[in-house]
């Protein structure tokens, strides 16, 4: 899940509008599989939009497969394609 900018977005208002409160500009979240009757996500927060560049999108899923690994668990495969940049 790639959310470039928390003060434009308008998927989840009430979440952009909390994110925004807290400082939180930009999120992305790389879904990790536990299973079939489990799930999470290791998620990135930062103080600037548009900060999760497709580099960053590729290091962070190389991250979050070394912690499923870790874990001995597989990482899903995210369908991560970057908005547009405004």
């Amino acid at each position: 899940m790639l959310l470039s900018d928390a003060g434009t977005d308008q998927r989840w208002p009430k979440y952009c509008k909390d994110l925004s409160l807290a400082g939180v500009r930009s999120v992305l979240g790389v879904p990790l599989s536990l299973g079939a009757d489990s799930a999470a996500a290791l998620n990135f927060f930062a103080t600037e939009a548009g900060l999760f560049t497709d580099e960053a999108i590729k290091e962070a899923v190389v991250f979050a497969n070394i912690a499923a690994d870790a874990e001995g668990l597989h990482c899903a495969s995210p369908q991560l394609t970057p908005s547009p940049r405004t």
